[in-house]
């Protein structure tokens, strides 16, 4: 199922077609004080397949809501359509670990579930 996942949404991004995630990170909000870092770990929901743009995305949503008058958000977005838990684990956990984020939120599973054999 992941490498079918992998292959389509390749696709869609090497022709130019709409790719929720475009950046690396995102500053959400302005402010004078110590931005607060979340990482958003997950797949393409966290990745924003599914929304018009990555901007209407839970992972942004949520750093908005995070965000304080004099505090802005850095949203760094660790994700790929089509991960399982374990491809978190292997290939994200580690840089999320030595980003130190003050927050982090996981979405993960569903497509563990599709596989019908859980990571």
């Amino acid at each position: 199922m992941f490498i079918a996942n992998n292959h389509f949404y390749n696709h869609l991004h090497t022709s130019g077609l709409f790719w929720p995630q475009n950046q690396a990170q995102y500053k959400i909000g302005e402010g004078t004080d110590t931005p607060i870092s979340y990482v958003a770990l997950g797949d393409s929901l966290t990745s924003g397949v599914g929304a018009p743009s990555f901007e209407q995305s839970y992972a942004y949503q949520t750093a908005k809501q995070i965000s304080k008058p004099n505090q802005s958000v850095v949203l760094t977005p660790l994700s790929t359509p089509g991960f399982k838990s374990d491809d978190i684990i292997i290939n994200y956990l580690d840089k999320a670990i030595r980003l130190q984020p003050d927050i982090v939120t996981i979405l993960i599973g569903v497509n563990d579930v599709h596989g019908l054999k859980p990571s």
